[in-house]
């Protein structure tokens, strides 16, 4: 094993630790950081389907770029149903339950998430694997998050601040991300102890 990675993507956060649980020792990653994971995805979808600020803002953004996502693919989306289904829908709940699950083989959007979602998988990841949030996240819920027991090798770093996918430092607010020098020191250490290791 001689490669690392960090989740920072939506798709990738959740659907990447499912697949290290998934993959156990077999994994060619000899290490892992996840950044701004909701582990559970039924919390946050409800905070985003919500009429909160949350909601309101990250919600509505994210429902504005699936639709946009669906009109850019339309003549492959039309295989799977009448484009006026997802396109009406009003918040993100609604779309993973009227769209999402559907073309996914799943009767309801809370079927889609428990599959989808990688906190079961957490106990069966093999490397060093970092997850970083924060207890502001307004996507990735905290409380849930902190009621997590993952094995020792996985570490749960809970910020106090950081909101989702923050974590900006200094007084301009446009430069490197503190999570950024986290991640990289995090794997440098990882990828030295395996081959100290002789691993």
């Amino acid at each position: 094993r001689d490669f690392a990675v960090v989740f920072r993507e939506p798709p990738q956060r959740t659907s990447k630790v499912k697949y290290l649980g998934e993959a156990g020792q077999s994994t060619p990653l000899c290490a892992a950081v996840s950044v701004g994971n909701p582990f559970d995805l039924a919390p946050g979808q409800r905070v985003l389907s919500g009429w909160g600020l949350a909601g309101l803002l990250y919600g509505g953004a994210i429902l504005r770029q699936l639709h946009r996502h669906i009109l850019r693919h339309r003549e492959q989306a039309r295989k799977w149903m009448d484009l006026s289904v997802p396109l009406s829908c009003r918040t993100v709940g609604e779309f993973a339950s009227r769209f999402t699950a559907k073309v996914s083989g799943f009767d309801s959007a809370a079927e889609y998430y428990a599959a989808a979602s990688c906190v079961s998988w957490l106990p069966s990841v093999a490397v060093p694997l970092l997850c970083i949030n924060a207890m502001d996240d307004p996507i990735a819920v905290a409380e849930p998050i902190m009621k997590l027991s993952p094995p020792p090798h996985v570490i749960l770093a809970m910020t106090r601040h950081g909101g989702h996918l923050g974590w900006l430092q200094g007084w301009w607010p446009f430069g490197r991300s503190w999570s950024s020098a986290v991640c990289l020191e995090f794997l440098q250490a990882a990828h030295s102890q395996r081959h100290s290791s002789g691993q």
